[in-house]
């Protein structure tokens, strides 16, 4: 429930896609999920801001135009999600 609901990983063919929820009651500041393993892509998620909508997403600090994954990606990832309202 963690890693699909608060983290909003959807498992697809090609990758994964990312919805994660975070209430404005959570006082934790940045949500993280460390070393998550997804075929040869070992990842650190982290999740600032609160509500259910993606305003930015990056990938190894780069900014993305969709929060999505490509597949066949190897090694490290780091992925920053920031919401909002």
């Amino acid at each position: 429930m963690i890693i699909h609901g608060l983290f909003g990983v959807e498992l697809k063919p090609r990758g994964i896609h990312f919805r994660p929820v975070k209430s404005a009651e959570f006082q934790g500041g940045i949500l993280k999920l460390e070393n998550l393993v997804y075929r040869n892509i070992r990842l650190d998620i982290h999740v600032s801001g609160s509500g259910s909508v993606v305003e930015t997403f990056q990938i190894n600090g780069e900014a993305q135009e969709s929060p999505f994954l490509e597949a066949g990606l190897k090694g490290y990832q780091l992925i920053e999600i920031s919401l909002k309202d």
